[in-house]
């Protein structure tokens, strides 16, 4: 499934998700090249008490938001990711180049390819602020970047990772 050229005024430029609903992707997907114009989430936006589940593989190019260019969850949303989450070239204004959390969300995160995405305030490839949790089993984050307002010359803002296991669950047979 590919979601390309989308945009929102507020959040989720391919798709939002809010008010205590739920988005469950089970095909690889691609989300390119969209825009949430002043808000959460480029790629996909999840707010208010929502919860987006990635099962398989996902790739996130070019995708831009004032908050997580390419995936947001806000206001107590949940974030679940079992396979690659791949993001490459995402932008956000505010915080969260690739993923922002905040407001006292939570995201799962099994593997993380984070490549040359960029902030204007902090967390080039990903931020959690205000009470948000974040496990992570492994990543690899490169040429991130964080590009202050007052400083012309892009910053390398220094990220400390702990492996977290992510619990698994096997299907019945």
């Amino acid at each position: 499934v590919n979601f390309t050229g989308n945009t929102a005024a507020r959040h989720g430029g391919a798709i939002g998700v809010a008010g205590g609903s739920s988005l469950v992707v089970t095909s690889p997907a691609s989300f390119d090249g969209n825009r949430a114009v002043s808000g959460c989430g480029g790629g996909i936006g999840a707010l208010s008490a929502a919860s987006a589940v990635l099962q398989t593989p996902i790739s996130f190019t070019g995708n831009s938001a004032a908050r997580g260019g390419a995936l947001c969850a806000s206001a107590a949303s949940t974030l679940e990711q079992n396979s690659t989450l791949t993001l490459t070239r995402n932008s956000a204004s505010a915080f969260g180049g690739g993923v922002h959390l905040d407001d006292r969300s939570t995201a799962t995160l099994y593997v993380v390819e984070a490549m040359g995405n960029e902030a204007g305030d902090a967390g080039g490839g990903l931020s959690v602020t205000d009470g948000s949790t974040l496990r992570m089993e492994s990543g690899n984050f490169d040429d991130n970047l964080v590009i202050g307002p007052a400083s012309p010359e892009p910053s390398l803002a220094p990220t400390t990772l702990t492996p977290t296991p992510v619990p698994t669950t096997e299907a019945p047979v």
